[in-house]
């Protein structure tokens, strides 16, 4: 079925009135995500523990807390620093939101939810399949032995208010996906989309024609931009054991957050923050306490960063932020992931379906002569001229329970004279295509397609045949070149 997107504005606070009306005056304990299966293998090293009753000298400095708050003084990237899960994923995406777009992290949480109270509940809405996903939790956390937070670590200021908003967060997250252990791993972009609804995007930087478009200076004019357009972005470092850390300073098989992308006096810099939020950061040129570092340049990067509305954050504190040359930064780092939200300018379709065998639409790629059985769409466009559009492609997750195995999904856009693709016997007739098949959640394809009398035809695979999936299928186009339909054959 093609539809329009549907307004869910009023979901979060009519879901979250409903939840606390059905609590009212009583103390809230969550059944379904109490138990010990929630923390996975460790959970004879752990226990819960209520946030009021965790080690209350958890200060960055000692300090002893004095009150509790979800959020205080703002909401900052460098309240956020990693524990013993390994969701550097989650926590990048959550810094570079808190950085970029707070607004959108206050979004989330039930009004009712963004103060502390005794009663213990608490309401957030996350994305899940492109729809509301509506999760309460209690204010019982995960602890060592110790008495200290286990996972993410808590915020507390100079004057000793305990900020909660990053672990209510985290467990709200785990919960969605069944367990803390669910989410030990994963995909900054993908945290992006469950987190804000956005269209994620993710370039391989190892890939030749990325490195052409930066040899080229095409791909830092597009970083300006993006970050000119609040995108949220972040990065991944080389495969390896997050334990391993580079002699300058970058730890393997880790996701950070970018905050800004900006040129200092000729220089081309990135700054970028490690959810560790400690002293782990980038020794090389234009580190903390790199020469580079003139006062001059200093008062530009905080003039900036004040003209911009970001927290402020001083050059050479530990706290996991630091700048890098765009050259070094394509040196040090595999992946770039970016989200982007769409203006009134654009439109969105979502096309929703599935890959069945017992419905005959799960013929795989071009290589199997069932390929004609998958879905297929027709794809009208029509205007002046090219016409910019977004598709994503993303396969259904459950809710409450780990990911399914990913698959290899793809998707190719035909100009068949308005024809249905029948086998395998295919004319070389691609107008467009994601890069290629990628075993993945999501996939995602940016470019610009040229009005046509007669639809295109649009193609949702699995690489393999007999593979079985929902999915949801989302195109943004810009309505001011244009216009685009689905239709089914």
């Amino acid at each position: 079925m093609v539809k329009e997107k549907a307004a869910d504005e009023l979901y979060l606070q009519q879901e979250g009135d409903r939840i606390q009306q059905q609590y009212a005056n009583q103390q809230f304990r969550d059944n379904q995500f109490g138990q010990q299966k929630a923390l996975g293998p460790n959970a004879d090293k752990l226990g819960w523990t209520r946030i009021k009753d965790i080690d209350n000298q958890a200060g960055r400095n000692g300090q002893a807390v004095t009150q509790i708050k979800i959020f205080d003084e703002g909401i900052s990237a460098v309240d956020i620093k990693q524990g013993g899960l390994g969701d550097c994923y989650l926590l990048s995406a959550m810094s570079v939101i808190a950085h970029s777009r707070p607004d959108l992290i206050q979004k989330i949480f039930h009004p009712a939810s963004r103060q502390y109270n005794d009663t213990g509940l608490y309401t957030i809405m996350f994305f899940r399949n492109r729809k509301p996903c509506i999760i309460t939790i209690d204010d019982m956390f995960p602890t060592n032995r110790n008495n200290h937070h286990a996972y993410v670590q808590i915020g507390v200021n100079e004057q000793g208010t305990k900020e909660c908003w990053a672990m209510m967060i985290e467990k709200a997250y785990a919960k969605m996906y069944g367990s803390y252990p669910n989410i030990d791993g994963g995909l900054v972009d993908e945290a992006l989309a469950d987190l804000t609804n956005g269209a994620p995007y993710r370039y391989d930087l190892t890939d030749p024609e990325v490195k052409k478009m930066y040899n080229s200076g095409e791909f830092w004019n597009k970083l300006v931009f993006w970050s000119s357009k609040n995108y949220l972005l972040g990065a991944g470092s080389p495969a390896g054991s997050d334990a391993d850390v580079s002699p300058l300073g970058i730890v393997q098989g880790h996701a950070y957050s970018i905050l800004d992308v900006c040129e200092i006096e000729g220089n081309k810099l990135v700054q970028l923050r490690n959810p560790w939020g400690d002293e782990t950061e980038w020794k090389g040129p234009w580190g903390d306490s790199s020469s580079e570092w003139t006062e001059r340049r200093r008062r530009i990067v905080y003039d900036r960063m004040q003209q911009k509305g970001y927290q402020l954050s001083e050059i050479g504190k530990n706290d996991g932020i630091f700048w890098m040359s765009v050259s070094d930064f394509f040196k040090n780092f595999e992946q770039l992931f970016l989200c982007r939200f769409f203006s009134e300018e654009y439109q969105e379709i979502n096309y929703q379906s599935e890959w069945s065998k017992a419905k005959g639409t799960a013929g795989g790629c071009c290589n199997f002569n069932s390929v004609g059985q998958n879905p297929q769409l027709k794809l009208q466009v029509t205007g002046n001229g090219p016409v910019e559009i977004f598709c994503f492609l993303l396969v259904e997750q459950p809710v409450g329970g780990q990911s399914n195995e990913n698959l290899g999904i793809g998707f190719q856009i035909y100009d068949l004279k308005g024809q249905k693709i029948k086998d395998r016997r295919m004319p070389e007739a691609v107008v467009e295509n994601h890069r290629g098949y990628m075993v993945a959640r999501s996939v995602s394809l940016d470019s610009t397609i040229k009005p046509s009398a007669n639809p295109y035809t649009l193609l949702i695979t699995t690489f393999e045949n007999n593979q079985e999936a929902k999915f949801n299928f989302t195109l943004w186009y810009n309505k001011n070149q244009g216009t685009v339909t689905l239709n089914e054959f």
